[in-house]
């Protein structure tokens, strides 16, 4: 894409920021990464990340797709950058970054010092942070209760136990059991097995409909909705 189509698509995303609603729900930084959740008037919540080495910047929206096929990022990227951050006051078409889609040293260092040191209320919803909260507490249980029942056997896998599906070992890929007889197997083979059936492998037991329920149900809830 030329250099006009390029920043006629960023800015398209970037004007956004002035029209839509957006709102920081919770923020963490480790050595080399900032995340951000963010979510919106649709009450979605996306992830913004930062790699503080490379200063490239991502979101998990659905925008990703055209982003990626257009070399723009999207809206939530420029509320974290822009507002959140404060980078590009008094020159909001910084073309390097525009075209770059990445933050240098010191922009880093502005939206980090901003999140630290909580100079963000101004974006954030008291209801909006409790109802985040509550909402992603209750999907760490679900999930790790989904783990405790197809992660978790009582029966000690051996050095030479093979997988019942590819008869691969079963110690060099991850493995999930069944709540019914305790065997293990390769997860890949199992969801490939499951495509085409809902009993074990081994004890026929339809145990393993629940996992795949459980499996599609977190891929077609991907983003949390407030």
């Amino acid at each position: 894409m030329s250099r006009r189509g390029v920043l006629s698509n960023q800015e398209k995303r970037y004007q956004k920021i002035f029209v839509d609603e957006f709102y920081l729900l919770d923020s963490k930084t480790e050595s080399d990464l900032i995340e951000c959740h963010v979510s919106g008037s649709t009450k979605n919540v996306y992830k913004v990340r930062i790699v503080k080495s490379t200063g490239k910047i991502s979101c998990n929206c659905p925008d990703i797709i055209n982003c990626n096929k257009h070399n723009v990022v999207c809206k939530h990227c420029w509320f974290i950058v822009y507002k959140v951050g404060r980078c590009f006051i008094g020159e909001p078409q910084n073309y390097e970054f525009w075209e770059t889609n990445t933050l240098n040293d010191a922009q880093i260092v502005s939206i980090e010092n901003r999140l630290v040191g909580n100079k963000v209320s101004e974006f954030m919803d008291d209801e909006l942070v409790k109802k985040f909260k509550k909402l992603n507490v209750d999907k760490n249980e679900s999930q790790e209760v989904q783990k405790t029942r197809f992660e978790i056997s009582e029966r000690e896998l051996g050095e030479e136990d093979e997988c019942p599906i590819c008869y691969d070992y079963l110690k060099e890929q991850k493995n999930v059991s069944c709540p019914t007889c305790n065997q293990y197997v390769h997860e890949k083979c199992m969801l490939k097995w499951l495509e085409t059936r809902t009993t074990c492998v081994l004890c026929r037991s339809d145990t393993w409909s629940t996992f795949k329920k459980e499996t599609n149900s977190q891929v077609e809830s991907r983003y949390i909705k407030l």
